[in-house]
């Protein structure tokens, strides 16, 4: 439950960073970001 959480948690914070992100560069390193961050929750 607490792993579904910090997940969602972090799904809304990334949601909010993307919605700043005004490039294509930058939206490529923010999708490699969340795939590396969910995983390492998933880990957990």
């Amino acid at each position: 439950m607490l792993k579904k959480a910090v997940l969602l948690f972090i799904l809304i914070l990334l949601s909010i960073y993307l919605a700043s992100c005004q490039t294509v560069e930058g939206l490529g390193k923010d999708i490699t970001w969340i795939g590396q961050s969910s995983a390492e929750v998933l880990e957990q």
